[in-house]
Order: structure tokens, then C-alpha cells, then sequence
């Protein structure tokens, strides 16, 4: 069975490809712990949030600065998890030079050169500057307004389609259920477009399935999955 930090990383992999992102994600164990690290490139600060928001579940908790301990705040049992998890969002070259020219339209930027990529960082202050505002503007720390209007001419890839299996019994409240992998080996989630009948969560439950709220789906063995939704 793969190590509960292999997990997350495909896990991770999973949700972030979903969303139409191409991503990379690696795992590894050493003395200190586990860790896990997402790496992708050219995504927008709020898709990069929701990304970020979604993956934390699997991190058992964070490192305190303040006491130098790590703090177990996060911990579970119904997924695996990773003590350190990094989310690593990379500017492209190609990027950078179309921001750089949004910059250059709306900032006095005189004396620097128009490809973004000839600047020193380690020169002079004015480029050291350049360098630090292309940062932020990216991550939408700074002129928000204009770097919303940045990324909004930015084509994104479009999110995958989930499958879905149609249910087809007579008593249910709801018209299709998604089937997919579970976050363990060998299990399943089903997750419904609105709350099941009782005949429905009666029979999910006598099956050994139970619903778990953080993650919004009833979740249980694959081989113990109900015909009903097979």
C-alpha cells in the first residue's frame, strides 16, 4: 500500500488537474516527518487560493513560529496526510513580459528596459523595484484592480467534467450521484447534488458507508459499494 504522503500527492494531482491545471506533485519522508510538494505554473491568485484552501486539509496541522513547535491542529482519520505540504505557483517568462507590458501602460517605468527579462534584480534600485512589483502584482498583492483586469485577458484552461452514474432507484429524492476514487486505497466517495432519502442514507449506512462532512460525501469501501450506485 502507498505511504500516506504518496497519497496526498496524488491526491493533490488529482484535484489540481480537475480544475484544467497541469501540476506536479511530490512526495518524500525524512527524519523530520513527511512532506509533500505541488508545484504548477501561471495560475491566476484566486484560483491559486481555492487551491490552496482545498489542499490544507491534508497537512495535519502547521508550524508555529511562536512556541518553534509543530502544532497537530488539523489532524484525521479518514484521509491521509502529510505534516508539511508546499504549494509552489511559478511565473512563466511568457507571463511575466505580458504583465510587464500591462506595468509599463499604467507606471512610469522610463530608463528599464521593455523585456522584462533583461532586468537585473541584483542592480540597480529601480529594477530591484521592478522585480518586487512584478511579484506582487501576479499575486494580486498590489493594484488589484488592474491585475484582476491582467489575468481576465489570460486564457485559463477549462475545469474537467466530472463523470457522473446516473442512480436508478425509484425512491430517491435526487436525480444522479458522483461515484469517484476515495482519498484511501480501495475505497469509494458518493457525493449527491442535494440531501439523500432516508431509505438512501439506511442503506448507504448498512453497507459500512458514513458521510463525512469535511469532505461532503459519504465515503466507504469500494467492494461494499451499494448495486444502486455501481
Amino acid at each position: 500500500m502507498a505511504s500516506s504522503q504518496a497519497q496526498v500527492a496524488k491526491l493533490c494531482k488529482q484535484y489540481v488537474t480537475s480544475l484544467g491545471i497541469k501540476c506536479k506533485a511530490t512526495s518524500e519522508s525524512f527524519s523530520g516527518g513527511t512532506a509533500v510538494n505541488v508545484k504548477y505554473t501561471d495560475v491566476p491568485p484566486a484560483m491559486h487560493k481555492k487551491i490552496c484552501e482545498h489542499l490544507s486539509q491534508y497537512k495535519y496541522g502547521h508550524f508555529d513560529g511562536m512556541t518553534d513547535m509543530y502544532e497537530y491542529s488539523n489532524s484525521r482519520s479518514d484521509i491521509p496526510q502529510t505534516k508539511y505540504l508546499s504549494i509552489d505557483n511559478n511565473f512563466s517568462a511568457g507571463l511575466k513580459q505580458r504583465a510587464w507590458e500591462y506595468i509599463r501602460a499604467h507606471y512610469n517605468t522610463d530608463g528599464l528596459s521593455a523585456v522584462f527579462s533583461d532586468l537585473d534584480s541584483n542592480a540597480r534600485v529601480r529594477e530591484m523595484w521592478a522585480s518586487q512589483f512584478m511579484w506582487q502584482f501576479l499575486n494580486g498583492s498590489i493594484d488589484g484592480e488592474l491585475s484582476a483586469e491582467f489575468w481576465a485577458s489570460c486564457k485559463m484552461p477549462k475545469a474537467a467534467k466530472p463523470k457522473t452514474r446516473a442512480t436508478a432507484k425509484p425512491s430517491s429524492t435526487v436525480e444522479a450521484v458522483t461515484v469517484s476514487e476515495g482519498t484511501k486505497e480501495g475505497y469509494v466517495e458518493i457525493r449527491f447534488p442535494e440531501k439523500p432519502s432516508d431509505d438512501e442514507r439506511a442503506e448507504l449506512k448498512s453497507a459500512g458507508f458514513r458521510w463525512s462532512r469535511y469532505n461532503g460525501c459519504w465515503w466507504g469501501k469500494a467492494d461494499k459499494l451499494p448495486a444502486t450506485y455501481q
